[in-house]
């Protein structure tokens, strides 16, 4: 007979590079039922170039986007009722609407302190309809690596259809500033957001939604798939778009942030 050894060991090769960066809440008018405005950081775009970054990489560089704004998508069970219950958590209706959210259950309700860790989502009310959707503009207070500087700020849109958009406009990335952000800084960005949305609607859904999505993901919640919208003024070099498709450098960058459809080869 034979005897097998076996080794798990974990590898780095899926770890995300944090970098640096500063944004503000968007959710486009669409979505909007309301004029309350959202957050502007654009004055505090500056403190991204203080931080420092984790990508080991040598960059380079074939094209940039100017004034980027990114939607991620996903799917989560809601309804009617999910939706009228959330509005009431998210205080909608209340004078004082929204607050600071945790996932953590209070197991001593009777103390006078409730102790959590780090990481709690400060969340406004913008905008709702009680049994149809709610937007918010939420604050993420997670913790990051030393150095790492993130001014992060989502605009988030959830509807009793199950549709949920997490919005924001790119004002800086390490040293860009938002009219020159660069795909390679875009992508690991893009991770983040992935991340970091998970979490904050984690903090908001019910117990019930929240074991929906793992029956759903098959326990793999954190790592559900989302959808990109990569909105941008502009790309730099502009050209056509079979340009894009057929030279390489321009293909391996924007492969780093989206499919190309092979319909442009045409």
């Amino acid at each position: 007979f034979w005897l097998c050894t076996v080794c798990c060991m974990d590898l780095p090769v899926t770890d995300t590079e944090d970098v640096s960066y500063v944004s503000s809440p968007y959710l486009p008018n669409c979505l909007r039922m309301g004029t309350t405005p959202m957050l502007d950081n654009a004055k505090r775009a500056h403190e991204s170039a203080s931080g420092e970054t984790a990508i080991q990489d040598e960059l380079s560089e074939a094209l940039y986007l100017m004034n980027v704004h990114v939607l991620v998508a996903e799917y989560v069970p809601v309804g009617e009722n999910q939706m009228i219950g959330m509005n009431e958590r998210l205080g909608s209706l209340d004078r004082c609407k929204g607050g600071m959210f945790t996932a953590t259950v209070d197991r001593s309700p009777t103390d006078t302190q409730f102790n959590v860790a780090t990481g709690l989502t400060n969340v406004r009310v913008l905008d709702f309809e009680n049994i149809r959707c709610v937007n918010v503009e939420a604050e993420i207070n997670y913790p990051e690596d030393d150095g790492i500087v993130q001014v992060e700020y989502f605009g988030i849109h959830i509807s009793s259809a199950g549709s949920v958009f997490y919005g924001l406009r790119v004002d800086a990335v390490e040293d860009r500033m938002g009219d020159r952000t660069s795909l390679d800084h875009l992508s690991r960005v893009l991770v983040d957001i992935h991340q970091d949305s998970s979490r904050i609607l984690h903090d908001v859904l019910s117990d019930f939604q929240r074991q929906m999505l793992d029956i759903l993901h098959r326990g793999e919640t954190a790592n559900r798939p989302k959808f990109n919208i990569v909105i941008a003024d502009e790309i730099v070099p502009f050209e056509d778009a079979q340009s894009y498709v057929q030279k390489s450098e321009f293909a391996n960058e924007l492969r780093q942030v989206g499919k190309l459809h092979e319909e442009l080869r045409n």
